[in-house]
């Protein structure tokens, strides 16, 4: 049910004009109550608060506004900042028809009078009357504006009454939001939030602003707003979408694979070609039964191959980071040569990793390593699982669950002789602000190899994956 209230205000007027102003233009002093009654306009007035607790606001963030009862909050907001015109910004949710008040600047006020159904100079004898139907317990937005004799109000963004006084208005000495100046008076019951004081008149374009949130005032004689017309857009590109997503075709789209899709023939084609590498190792370029000598050879050949190729570089590049860009390539090279030299020197021993691909904020990634192996009680081996991040840094899985990953080098798995599992590497949601390339390596090696000799110490082949992240 509708409470109809009277607005009543003192010596508050708004000339109107077709300049259009930066809504920050002439602004003296901000409280937008973000936790505090602290000024945040620059002009850093001070404030004092007596009574009012912190609520929430007109979006439901907690303590984003105050609520008053029969209590105020005082500021050193002074007439020297003003010289005939003024205007002022605030939202205001009445909580019965007892409030009164919700500002006033120390010789006039904006109240809500029921006894005398008008509009008030409180230490004045001149008044307008007008009525407006304010609902309680409803967030309303209210501008005030005056220059010399002449008040304009506007309410929820539209121009609401203008009339003029006998007198100029008079200056007070400071700010008070919640209660008027004289001792006694009838104070405001309710929630205030985001006021702002001007030294200047704002315009109807102005007051449209502020209500609406930086949206432009309604477009003349079409009956809408721009708030509208951003609607009906976002309505009609919402029903495109559907359109398009329930017939692919109405809107020239050729249906093609999902992501699901393509993961899932991606694992089938991985799992048939682990059975054709173990029913025909030798179509896999797997050759069985390699000696300690055999392998010691070829990856002293990766090993020389790599150096040559540091060598090379050396030859053409003397600074510092041209030298480390060597090392890191030679490294590389001699990863790869290693790796291809011992891959399935035993077959039974075999590590894959799935869940690579492109992946935009939002999306799901899990990233799930699968293992097998089964060696001999005195040949005992560690699982290593490494993430190359974009920088090139390298992350290393540990089996630990307060720090997954760590920057030193360790295995994730030690001493194994059996097993058959599958564990999680990553699992999560794609936020903004992590785009790049994140490749993984996993592999076992014999039980506690050194860094340095893990190629040499291979005991399966290694398993890699990429992940590319966008940035949106």
């Amino acid at each position: 049910m509708h409470s109809h209230k009277i607005l009543s205000c003192a010596a508050l007027l708004c000339l109107s004009t077709n300049v259009w102003a930066d809504i920050n233009e002439g602004l003296v002093a901000y409280f937008p109550f973000n936790g505090n009654a602290n000024d945040e306009s620059g002009n850093n007035y001070r404030s004092v608060v007596f009574g009012p607790s912190l609520t929430a606001d007109r979006f439901d963030n907690e303590n984003s506004a105050y609520q008053f009862s029969n209590n105020f909050i005082e500021t050193n907001v002074d007439d020297t900042q003003f010289s005939n015109s003024m205007s002022y910004s605030l939202w205001v949710k009445t909580a019965d028809d007892t409030s009164n008040y919700p500002i006033s600047d120390g010789q006039d006020s904006l109240y809500f009078d029921y006894d005398r159904n008008s509009l008030r100079r409180i230490n004045g004898n001149d008044y307008e009357t007008f009525n407006v139907d304010l609902t309680n317990n409803t967030w309303h937005h209210i501008v005030v504006s005056y220059v010399d004799k002449t008040v304009t109000v506007h309410v929820n963004g539209l121009k609401f009454h203008q009339g003029s006084y006998s007198e100029s208005f008079a200056f007070g000495d400071h700010f008070r939001f919640g209660k008027a100046t004289s001792t006694g008076s009838p104070q405001f019951t309710g929630i205030l939030d985001d006021i702002r004081i001007y030294n200047r008149a704002l315009t109807d374009d102005e007051a449209y602003e502020l209500y609406s949130g930086n949206t432009p005032a309604p477009i003349g004689g079409s009956g809408f707003t721009q708030t509208d017309l951003n609607n009906a857009k976002a309505e009609g590109i919402n029903e495109g979408q559907q359109v398009c997503q329930t017939d692919p075709a109405s809107c020239n789209i050729s249906a093609g694979a999902s992501q699901a899709e393509l993961d899932a023939a991606k694992a089938t084609g991985v799992t048939e070609g682990q059975e054709g590498c173990k029913t025909n190792p030798a179509s896999c370029n797997i050759a069985i039964g390699f000696t300690q000598a055999e392998v010691d050879l070829q990856v002293s050949d990766a090993v020389a191959t790599a150096q040559t190729a540091l060598e090379a570089c050396l030859a053409d590049n003397t600074d510092s980071a041209s030298l480390q860009a060597a090392l890191d390539n030679a490294y590389q090279q001699g990863f790869s040569a290693a790796s291809q030299s011992c891959t399935g020197a035993t077959p039974t021993n075999f590590v894959q990793l799935t869940g690579g691909g492109f992946y935009s904020p939002g999306d799901s990634v899990n990233v799930q390593l699968q293992e097998t192996i089964d060696v001999d009680s005195f040949e005992q081996v560690d699982l290593w699982v490494i993430i190359e991040l974009p920088g090139g840094d390298l992350l290393y899985m540990t089996d630990n669950p307060l720090a997954q990953f760590d920057l030193l080098p360790a295995p994730f798995k030690r001493s194994l002789q059996r097993s058959n599992n599958t564990h999680r590497v990553l699992d999560f949601e794609v936020p903004p602000g992590m785009g790049g390339d994140y490749q993984f390596y996993a592999f076992f090696v014999k039980e506690n190899s050194d860094m340095s000799m893990l190629f040499r110490k291979l005991s399966s082949n290694v398993a890699t994956t990429k992940l590319t992240l966008r940035n949106q």
